[in-house]
């Protein structure tokens, strides 16, 4: 570290020793030695733009929490036979605190027929289990299924009618499927794409 220290004072006193040049008189042949003294000239130092650091990463959201509130927007229904049927759509979801308890209220209104149907939903870590009802047919049953991590999967089941629903969400826009069991009832599935934002 010493000879190290002493290198860099040898070389800085070298800067500011003074240099003879030669220099040309007013008259020929007449040489006189002209002495320049060498100042170092401080140099600004290049500083680097700070790298800012990653903005943390987002937290991340209850796929069941986030069903809370009023979704609205389009639904089709696929007939087994004939064209398909476009309805205005309404899902309604109450969550109970810790996601433990879930009421959806689903409407459909088309030119042709309604739909109107309520579910609750008992959820134990990723099981569910509950009832359904449809206020149009007077039918009700129980519901069994599983949450995703988008939503949840579960089968419907009654003695006249069973079907499966799937529901997908993300922070403002949700997809419900229903899609019967057995095809006899007149409608392959009913589709309905909701926003709430």
């Amino acid at each position: 570290m010493l000879e190290k220290r002493m290198r860099v004072a040898l070389l800085f006193a070298l800067c500011f020793l003074p240099i003879d040049l030669p220099a040309q008189s007013a008259s020929a042949g007449d040489n006189q030695a002209v002495s320049v003294l060498v100042v170092p000239v401080p140099v600004p130092a290049i500083r680097r733009p700070a790298i800012a650091p990653p903005p943390p990463p987002a937290p991340e959201i209850d796929p069941i929490e986030n069903l809370a509130g009023k979704w609205s927007g389009e639904g089709t229904m696929v007939p087994t036979s004939g064209r398909n049927e476009r309805f205005r759509c309404i899902i309604t979801y109450q969550v109970a605190e810790e996601a433990s308890r879930v009421h959806q209220h689903l409407r459909c209104q088309g030119d042709n027929r309604n739909f109107d149907a309520v579910t609750r939903l008992d959820i134990d870590e990723d099981k569910v289990t509950g009832v359904w009802a449809d206020n149009v047919y007077s039918i009700s049953g129980t519901l069994r299924g599983n949450v995703t991590d988008k939503g949840f999967n579960i089968q419907l089941t009654s003695f006249y009618f069973d079907a499966r629903m799937s529901v997908v969400s993300s922070n403002c826009q949700q997809t419900v499927k229903v899609t019967p069991n057995d095809s006899s009832v007149g409608m392959r599935e009913l589709a309905a794409t909701l926003k709430k934002c």
